[in-house]
């Protein structure tokens, strides 16, 4: 590892040069594709060597560092990680292991990988810096042990080649109200989601013809995406119980509407999932749902209401709504 470390500093003196010109954006691009990157892999495993490595290691950071800043050789190595945005190597190897650590949790409890998070009677007997030793202290001191994750892996319980696409309705902003306004005898349920400054999040859901009005408080730290995707299953689930016959769910979500037409998402499958299973399951009542778009902040009346209750949501005391934080 070392030595590729040390062919990347050549490399990064080679273009630092007068000759080829390259800035030091450039220089730092070259600097994690080729140096960081070495720095990073396996640095879980080899966090617990001794001192006298890792401070080579240190030594060669700021040497690479003062490459891409052109910096003299006496420049201070805190103000060069600061100037080149890069955070010190230890706290880098605790990010990336406590990331880890989060990953594992989000694994079934039969993962054989998780057995190095169990108690082991070696644990008393000796103080070892490694992951298993560590891994659970650390989150501990960090306040992320009572997390809950959503899972590595998210496998829907029915089949997938068995979900149908939902009708999903994208229209321009001066379209959408003219479509709505067609669609007679069909339920409409218009659903919001709002994050306040301290990450507190809640969701809104307003059904106009059966004056019913749900406001929820989510999981702290939930992305708005997630949010959304809350909102969107807490109708459903309503429209599953009441076995209406047709209903349109009105979201100004375009992210989620883009995740549920393509059957796909990038970031929360689980939640994807879990609003295909719901689907799934009013079809086969012989019900039928579909999704429009409607623009925030339009004058929609619907979509005004929901977006009140989801930010009413977010001052509620207690939280309501549980939802698993994404591992990534």
């Amino acid at each position: 590892m070392i030595e590729k470390c040390k062919k990347g500093i050549n490399v990064l003196k080679c273009l630092a040069g007068y000759n080829w010109g390259a800035s030091g954006t450039s220089l730092k691009r070259i600097y994690i594709a080729l140096i960081r990157s070495v720095f990073d892999y396996g640095c879980i495993v080899y966090r617990s060597t001794s001192k006298t490595r890792l401070n080579e290691l240190d030594r060669m950071q700021a040497k690479s560092l003062r490459i891409c800043c052109g910096a003299f050789r006496t420049s201070p190595v805190p103000a060069l990680q600061v100037e080149t945005g890069e955070m010190p190597l230890h706290l880098r190897r605790l990010k990336l292991s406590m990331a880890y650590w989060v990953n594992l949790k989000g694994h079934n409890a039969s993962h054989p990988t998780k057995e190095v998070l169990n108690e082991c009677w070696e644990y008393g007997r000796s103080q070892i810096c490694s992951f298993g030793w560590e891994a659970n202290g650390l989150a501990s001191q960090l306040e992320i042990e009572d997390i809950t994750c959503s899972k590595t892996l998210p496998l829907a319980t029915t089949s997938p080649w068995l979900f149908s696409s939902p009708r999903v309705i994208i229209e321009t902003k001066e379209n959408v109200g003219q479509y709505l306004s067609m669609c007679y005898n069909t339920t409409k349920i218009y659903t919001d989601a709002s994050k306040d400054c301290e990450g507190k999040t809640g969701i809104g859901v307003y059904i106009p013809e059966s004056d019913i009005y749900i406001k929820k408080r989510a999981t702290d730290q939930l992305s708005i995406f997630a949010a959304e995707m809350a909102a969107i299953i807490t109708a459903l689930q309503w429209l599953e119980e009441t076995r209406l016959p047709k209903a349109i769910i009105c979201s100004d979500s375009m992210s989620s509407l883009s995740s549920i037409q393509n059957g796909e998402s990038a970031c929360r499958q689980d939640l994807l999932n879990e609003i295909n299973q719901i689907i799934f399951a009013i079809n086969q009542q012989g019900r039928t749902v579909q999704f429009v778009w409607v623009p925030a902040h339009k004058g929609v009346e619907g979509n005004e209401e929901a977006d009140k209750l989801a930010k009413e949501a977010t001052k509620e005391e207690e939280v309501q709504l549980s939802i698993p934080l994404n591992p990534q």
